[in-house]
């Protein structure tokens, strides 16, 4: 009996012991912005991730783009851009820091999306 109460006991303490608050996965869902400037003035571009699987790009508070994307482990694929041919998808790679995130071209046929994406960098926007 003494051995029981003993193992039940060492198996509390080692899940007390467990952090619960282990890292989440990195999820691109949200809203990411970039502040720059052009031609002088100052610029924000922010992208909200939908779960639904859109993105809308708001440049200066104005609708710029929606499409589609897709995320499968650590590469996203954009489809949907007025700028590409209709069966065009994109993918690139995420990388993801601590509260930003960086997109690099993995492969595209589609030169303006690849002007406006790769080497991209977002802060997540805080809420």
């Amino acid at each position: 009996m003494k051995k029981l109460l003993y193992g039940i006991l060492m198996l509390l303490a080692a899940a007390c012991n467990t952090p619960s608050n282990q890292a989440a996965e990195p999820t691109i869902l949200g809203e990411w912005d970039i502040h720059d400037t052009y031609e002088g003035k100052p610029w924000t571009l922010l992208a909200r991730f939908k779960p639904d699987g859109t993105v809308d790009a708001m440049a200066n508070g104005k609708l710029v783009i929606s499409q589609k994307f897709a995320v499968s482990g650590d590469t996203i694929y954009f489809s949907g851009d007025p700028n590409c041919g209709p069966n065009s998808v994109g993918a690139y790679k995420l990388t993801y820091f601590s509260d930003s995130l960086k997109i690099n071209l993995i492969d595209d046929t589609c030169s303006v999306r690849i002007m406006n994406t790769d080497k991209v960098r977002f802060g997540r926007v805080k809420k």
